[in-house]
């Protein structure tokens, strides 16, 4: 499922227009990722935990045989957690 049909599921179970589906949709995203760029974490019970790690500078060999130096940088994981609840709404 990709986010338009994400969308589009959601306005039809909510009953509501896809537009304003797609601004919760977005504001909910833009919220996580602020608070990933400050270095934060968002924790989202029964479901998993957002959060940044640093990967360190790092020497990976290339398809041709030679070497290239990876920079450190800061990547986005999820975790899922174990027991996620499968939300069963009925509207």
């Amino acid at each position: 499922m990709n986010k338009t049909e994400l969308i589009q599921q959601a306005a039809v179970k909510l009953g509501l227009p896809l537009q304003e589906v797609r601004y919760c949709l977005d504001t909910f995203l833009g919220v996580i990722g602020a608070e990933l760029k400050k270095g934060g974490e968002v924790t989202i019970t029964d479901f998993g935990r957002f959060y940044t790690r640093k990967m360190p500078q790092r020497i990976v060999k290339l398809p041709n045989g030679r070497s290239s130096v990876v920079l450190e940088r800061e990547t986005v994981k999820f975790k899922a957690f174990q027991n996620i609840r499968l939300y069963n709404v009925k509207y």
